[in-house]
């Protein structure tokens, strides 16, 4: 039988010789300046010798006109949750009308770069160093089609430990059917979550654009399960059972940038999942109800609410 890791590299050049993938590059905060993927492991190089006490978070974003509206909102990330970004920008724009699936899913092959450079950073500078992949919005095109189309199992593993300790899906703009299959396979991250908001006014308008598939198994997952019209053992039947679902519904709005709103309760939530930790809702300034293993997050002010005592981390 073929070894697991050489099949991956075969796989993976492959498709890099056979196909034409979208031009993806590389930011840091500090300078809008881009770098190729190749140049992973010494971005992360730098990140650990200018902030070596700073997790680490690899963001791919979402669609956009402009990268710069992305590497803005950078700064302001890492101020707000104390951790080094290096974000995954890919081409998200065709058309106000248009998603942009196939740029997504000729751009997740790179992912095969960034995760390789953090196996190889943290063979060579120690296992303590915190990772966290936070995909937003359409950047979760991006990792469940690098997930279904190109990952074998085993492959990041770190010396039998999970290479990133949380992968973070926050507004998923994917089909809510099939979603814990190719979320099962993630085997290279210790903790996985999914951050939803039934008022989504972006999901909304997204899940419009691909009206013809109007079913409720292809509602968007980042809009949550409250709205189908399923019974609840139904509902916990459509999800990964290794997976924490975390409902922002009560506390945002039409809220689509769910780590920029300035709820001290989701705040609270995505400093945990972000700087690489379990989700203590303890620790949560505001209220945590739990309905079909979904944790439904509530504003402190909120005090309608009955607080229920969820001391264990997810």
């Amino acid at each position: 039988m073929i070894n697991k890791t050489l099949l991956s590299t075969l796989l993976y050049v492959v498709f890099s010789c056979s196909c034409a993938f979208a031009e993806v590059k590389l930011y840091l905060s500090d300078q809008f300046q881009s770098y190729s993927p190749e140049q992973a492991f010494s971005l992360f190089e730098k990140m650990e010798s200018e902030d070596p006490d700073k997790n680490i978070l690899i963001y791919v974003h979402g669609r956009g006109r402009d990268v710069k509206d992305e590497w803005e909102s950078l700064t302001q990330l890492e101020k707000n949750y104390n951790v080094r970004i290096l974000m995954f920008d890919w081409p998200s724009w065709t058309s106000t009308f248009r998603r942009p699936v196939k740029n997504a899913e000729d751009s997740s092959v790179e992912l095969f770069k960034i995760f390789n450079a953090v196996k190889k950073f943290k063979q060579d500078y120690g296992k303590d160093k915190t990772f966290t992949l936070l995909c937003h919005s359409m950047g979760n095109v991006v990792f469940s089609h690098f997930i279904k189309r190109y990952y074998v199992s085993g492959y990041h593993e770190n010396d039998g430990q999970p290479l990133i300790e949380n992968f973070i899906a926050n507004a998923p703009d994917v089909a809510m059917r099939g979603h814990a299959e190719w979320l099962s396979k993630v085997d290279f991250v210790k903790r996985r979550f999914v951050l939803m908001n039934n008022r989504d006014f972006v999901l909304l308008a997204s899940y419009i654009l691909d009206i013809k598939e109007r079913n409720p198994y292809f509602y968007k997952l980042g809009l949550g399960f409250q709205n189908l019209p399923l019974s609840d053992k139904k509902i916990q039947k459509m999800m990964d059972p290794d997976t924490t679902y975390i409902d922002f519904s009560y506390s945002l709005k039409n809220e689509h940038r769910y780590f920029q709103n300035k709820s001290e309760a989701i705040q609270d939530v995505l400093r945990q999942l972000i700087n690489g930790e379990a989700f203590y809702p303890l620790m949560v300034r505001g209220k945590i109800k739990k309905k079909n293993k979904i944790n439904f997050v509530y504003d402190k002010k909120d005090e309608k609410v009955v607080s229920t005592d969820y001391g264990t981390p997810f």
